[in-house]
């Protein structure tokens, strides 16, 4: 599932994408993948590119995940200061 957000340019501004896994999966994804269990039941991890973008189209931060959840690479501005923990970007705004 992807979710993407645009500027009013019509740019990307952010993008998302989650994978659906049950609970007999849970065990094989790394102990670094971000998790999120909704209230509708279905657990979901990151996978893919996630980022949030400028109106100009620049990186402000993007996440790149493999198909388990597990954090390959990330790319951001010099002035945008991440947090720590990656599993903090649950929420962009």
């Amino acid at each position: 599932m992807t979710n993407n957000e645009y500027h009013p340019n019509g740019q990307l501004s952010y993008t998302e994408t989650w994978k659906d896994f049950d609970e007999k999966s849970m065990g094989m994804f790394p102990d670094s993948a971000v998790i999120r269990h909704n209230s509708d039941g279905v657990d979901r991890i990151r996978v893919g590119v996630n980022g949030k973008y400028a109106a100009d189209g620049s990186i402000i931060w993007e996440f790149v995940y493999d198909e388990l959840g597990k954090l390959i690479s990330f790319k951001r501005k010099p002035e945008y200061i991440l947090p720590e923990n990656p599993q903090e970007f649950e929420s962009h705004a």
